[in-house]
């Protein structure tokens, strides 16, 4: 063996690797183990169903409710490779999840060695990540993407090589065509480089718009603006009152929920989209000449490639570069969870609070550090806070979002510390961290894999009930015993249809019909019936057996939501607080959307 290799670098990388290669086992361990444990979540169902009709060869129309195209193509990708369960159906969003545990690797230079480890381990046992790797939504891609945008774009800013723009706008492209928070990362994303470089870029453009010559950092801000700006059209809807035009509908029965309305509605749109394109393509130009068509290319050819299905849905220009941001202008004047401004507090202290606490003493340990990645860590903590506490729309998985920038900003500091401190602090520190890491494993698996009809956890949102699944296999074994298959002949109603599609999705005889106003006799061997409909389907009912009630959705009591601003200031609320922390007691009964199974008496 030669002396390089028996250095004491080479040893260190070697045993750096070997820390990552572990954690990232250990992720993908606790994030595919028992992947199926759970019921299906009713927005899980919506992406599962439509990700398979696609797989069938149903096609794939996007729609802004069901957010970007990015996990429905994905989706089908593992259908193809893997066949079609809840389990399968998670496998992807399980598999990114892991990855992301790798992501601070690439991030050693700025966040130091130990400091990258730190994140990937608070990554690895996050009780927010571990969940949402678990669970069919698009967030935790999100997540990816905006760690993989920040580490391309460190990248250009320490080298300047166009390779890196290219990957990150790449990565630019695949958030927005995933969900519509990248709308927010960018545009606080944006707001960073146009703060630290307004000096240059003024100059630039008062001296006859010259752009050639601008910094890696100012040229970070010409390639935001040069590639989402037409995205960004939609956000005159905001103002369509004052214009008098209807630029973001609100009413489903007048069109598309956030679609323009007639034709001085439709013309505004498209004028706009195409003035902000040309804007957009001037900047990109001025900067790179004509070299920023293979920026423009990348991001272009991803975005519009996955929005129009390969072309065969062109309308999905319209619902992508219009509909993604005005169908959500539309959600947030109607706050439909109607969360308190302080839920993201709430969710933070119970289950991030690690990340919170090294990433608050962090930001105030280097207030007076002239390190532009730690001021950029804290100002995208401080503006992710803002942007989600006051978005219309607040909800657990959105929780990621915001505590990300923390966990780098704390491992960032956590790793200085660490190395600086004396042996026997060092030792207390290091002693504090496992204690605090150990409870929050343990709070990280109770929220993943606890298995009760008893909705303890704030951060599990109106999840399916475990009723559901043995519900599931007992209509399979009717089928298979009557000798009817996948013909078997089952009446679900329509308010209980999520999960039930994507239960269901092989059955070829399955009706969703209202009821609660039902005129005649259902037909079904098997007949799902909201509790609230039972009465109109008694004099129905001869021929099955007794209902069976059972849970469809479990929702989390939120006794939190009358909670005031001054309660947090008394020994009740802190007690409150602490019981829930601490033991999981809430204070009311938990809330249950029920049904009601009957099962025909010639069944066997």
């Amino acid at each position: 063996m030669s002396e390089s290799t028996r250095s004491p670098e080479n040893k260190r990388a070697f045993i750096e690797i070997g820390i990552y290669i572990l954690l990232v086992t250990v992720a993908a361990a606790i994030r595919f183990w028992q992947l199926d444990l759970r019921a299906v979540h009713h927005d899980e169902s919506l992406h599962m169903f439509y990700s398979w009709k696609f797989f069938k060869g149903q096609g794939y129309f996007h729609d802004p409710m069901m957010h970007g195209p990015f996990q429905f193509f994905g989706n089908r990708l593992v259908f193809s490779l893997f066949g079609v369960s809840d389990y399968t159906a998670r496998i992807l969003y399980a598999f990114f999840g892991t990855l992301l545990v790798a992501l601070p690797y690439f991030m050693r230079r700025e966040l130091g060695r130990l400091g990258a480890i730190l994140v990937a381990i608070m990554l690895a046992f996050s009780p927010s990540f571990l969940y949402f790797s678990r669970f069919a939504r698009n967030d935790i891609y999100i997540a990816f993407w905006s760690m993989l945008i920040v580490i391309f774009l460190w990248r250009y800013l320490q080298n300047g090589r166009f390779r890196y723009l290219c990957a990150a706008a790449a990565a630019l492209a695949l958030s927005f065509a995933t969900k519509e928070t990248t709308f927010l990362f960018v545009a606080m994303l944006g707001g960073f480089f146009l703060l630290w470089r307004i000096g240059e870029l003024w100059k630039a453009v008062t001296n006859g718009f010259s752009l050639s010559k601008l910094s890696p950092a100012a040229s970070c801000l010409i390639m935001i603006i040069s590639l989402a700006l037409p995205l960004y059209a939609a956000g005159i809807g905001f103002f369509q009152r004052p214009l008098g035009i209807v630029l973001a509908n609100a009413d489903g029965k007048a069109g598309l929920i956030g679609a323009p309305l007639e034709v001085k509605g439709m013309t505004v749109a498209v004028l706009t989209v195409v003035l902000f394109l040309e804007a957009a393509m001037v900047f990109g130009f001025r900067r790179w000449g004509w070299r920023y068509m293979v920026l423009f290319g990348i991001f272009y050819g991803i975005y519009v490639a996955l929005f129009t299905t390969y072309l065969t849905n062109i309308a999905g220009l319209g619902t992508g570069i219009w509909g993604s941001m005005s169908y959500w202008i539309v959600q947030h004047g109607q706050n439909r969870l109607a969360q308190p401004w302080f839920y993201y507090m709430l969710l933070l202290s119970y289950y991030e609070f690690l990340p919170v606490l090294l990433g608050v003493i962090g930001a105030i340990y280097f207030i007076k550090r002239k390190d532009i990645f730690v001021v950029f860590l804290t100002y995208w903590a401080v503006v992710s806070f803002v942007l989600y506490a006051q978005a219309g729309e607040k909800a657990p998985w959105l929780t990621l979002h915001v505590v990300l920038p923390l966990m780098l900003l704390g491992g960032k500091f956590a790793g200085e510390i660490l190395v600086r401190l004396k042996r026997w602090w060092k030792g207390l520190a290091i002693a504090a961290l496992i204690g605090i890491l150990a409870f929050t494993i343990k709070l990280s698996l109770q929220a993943s894999y606890q298995k009760n009809d008893v909705p303890t956890e704030l951060l599990v949102y109106a999840s399916g009930a475990y009723d559901l699944k043995p519900l599931v296999d007992r209509i399979e074994r009717l089928a298979e015993d009557s000798g009817q298959g996948k013909g078997f002949k089952i009446t679900v109603d329509s308010s209980l249809s999520w999960p039930w599609v994507w239960y269901l999705r092989d059955y070829t005889r399955v009706d969703y019909p209202d009821l609660g106003k039902a005129t005649e006799p259902p037909q079904g061997e098997v007949v799902i019936a909201a509790t609230g409909n039972e009465a109109n389907l008694s004099s129905y009912l001869d021929r099955y057996g007794p209902g069976e009630r059972f849970h469809q959705i479990l929702w989390y009591p939120e006794e939190y939501k009358e909670w005031k601003a001054g309660d947090f200031l008394k020994p009740v609320g802190w007690q409150r607080w602490w019981d829930y922390f601490w033991s999981r007691k809430t204070v009311g009964p938990y809330y249950s959307s029920d049904g009601v199974a009957y099962f025909s008496r010639a069944s066997p």
